[in-house]
């Protein structure tokens, strides 16, 4: 893997995979990263491109955006990101159906 992310291998994967009416496959757990950004901005455009994945491409994505203050962040880290406890996160992009050379250049977020 060169740049970005790579998704983790899941041993607790059920036999037989099922999906919802959107395609979107029916897993328990999910994996996830948090970036934290050099400064408050605003967020106009994502880009999320799978062309270099071999086969490990993820099934969906979805971005979650928060504003948190020093405080607030170490009590995320504290508790290792428990989004639940956490209302403070905003969708930028609901759950999508990714594929191999998928490449989605948002010019606007959902939120």
């Amino acid at each position: 893997m060169e740049d970005g992310w790579e998704t983790a291998r899941r041993l607790d994967r059920p036999p037989v995979l099922k999906a919802d009416d959107k395609g979107i496959l029916l897993m328990s757990g999910s994996e996830w990263a948090v970036f934290r950004l050099a400064h408050a901005c605003v967020i106009t455009h994502i880009e999320i491109d799978t062309h270099h994945f071999k086969g490990n491409f993820p099934d969906t994505c979805k971005l979650e955006a928060c504003v948190l203050n020093t405080q607030e962040e170490k009590n995320c880290i504290a508790q290792k990101w428990n989004f639940k406890q956490n209302p403070k996160w905003s969708p930028l992009l609901s759950a999508t159906k990714v594929s191999l050379l998928f490449l989605d250049h948002m010019s606007t977020v959902d939120y």
